[in-house]
């Protein structure tokens, strides 16, 4: 481990401060002792070639993306190395801030491919909407003259577009708008997708919506709502809860509650049994790798 001694090492990491802010646990410093040593069999003196390389973001960056890709949980192992260079004295500031917020930013970025890969994963035998309930479902409320147009328009938009708690920020238009802002054109019957969760991997959409879609969202504007979906005529839904509000629609509606995600996993259950290529076109359209679908999550035996 290079002039960083393993009793070195122990008397850095015993100085970690625990949640509670009291001593660490011998098997918490083992525990720490053990991934500093992995970090070495990865890149043998990683603590010296970091600051070694101070500043200069090429040869960090390498660093850091190979432990990234050499764990399949890096989180703990950037923690620990975080630690230690805090710890390090007679280290330029400057160097040791750039490392630790390299780290963090890298992290970051981890964490949220991540969160966008797993957030539609699905185990087979606990869905609990069947797709053929939902689709009759939304034939039979659209109708029904007593709900309203815009809770048919919802649950219709995610029976053709089952995108995630993407409708409740959708300005009506009669115009395109910038491509920032998520929009329906009620000229052009297009719905405009800039703004969403996984936009930095798949990019600004555009859906065709259907006629008898497009018919009750055109009543809807000319009626002089704001908003394709909005918890009032001038005010949206805050990101999140369309989803609560589609779980108590559902059950006044439906007689069973279920969330976006029900929806959701349901088509994708659906699907199970369809050709690679139908499944590639609904991850597509469900904006989420194909992986995460039906490569990660198998169906149980």
């Amino acid at each position: 481990m290079s002039n960083y001694s393993e009793d070195k090492i122990i008397e850095m990491i015993k100085n970690f401060k625990s949640n509670k802010d009291t001593e660490l646990r011998p098997i918490t410093i083992l525990n720490y002792l053990n991934k500093y040593k992995r970090l070495n069999e990865i890149e043998p003196d990683i603590i010296n070639k970091l600051i070694s390389a101070g500043n200069d973001k090429k040869i960090v960056n390498a660093i850091i993306k190979k432990i990234k890709s050499n764990f399949k949980n890096s989180k703990d192992y950037f923690s620990i190395l975080s630690k230690i260079i805090k710890s390090l004295k007679n280290v330029d500031e400057d160097i040791s801030n750039y490392i630790i917020n390299r780290i963090f930013q890298i992290f970051k970025e981890e964490h949220k491919k991540n969160e966008e890969e797993t957030d539609d994963k699905v185990d087979f035998e606990q869905v609990k909407l069947k797709w053929k309930d939902y689709l009759n479902f939304v034939d039979r409320i659209m109708n029904d003259n007593k709900i309203p147009n815009k809770f048919k328009i919802l649950f219709s938009m995610y029976k053709i577009f089952p995108l995630r708690d993407d409708y409740g920020n959708v300005l009506l238009t009669d115009k395109d708008l910038d491509n920032k802002t998520n929009f329906y054109n009620v000229k052009t019957k297009i719905f405009h997708l800039n703004d969403y969760k996984t936009i930095s991997k798949f990019g600004s959409k555009k859906y065709q919506v259907p006629d008898y879609i497009s018919k009750l969202i055109l009543e809807e504007y000319e009626n002089g709502n704001k908003y394709l979906v909005g918890k009032t005529k001038d005010t949206k839904y805050a990101l999140g809860s369309l989803s609560s509000t589609i779980k108590d629609r559902s059950k006044s509606y439906f007689g069973e509650k279920f969330t976006i995600n029900d929806i959701r996993h349901s088509i994708i259950a659906f699907y199970d049994d369809k050709s690679v290529k139908k499944k590639k076109q609904l991850a597509d359209t469900m904006l989420h790798s194909y992986s995460s679908q039906y490569e990660i999550y198998k169906r149980k035996e």
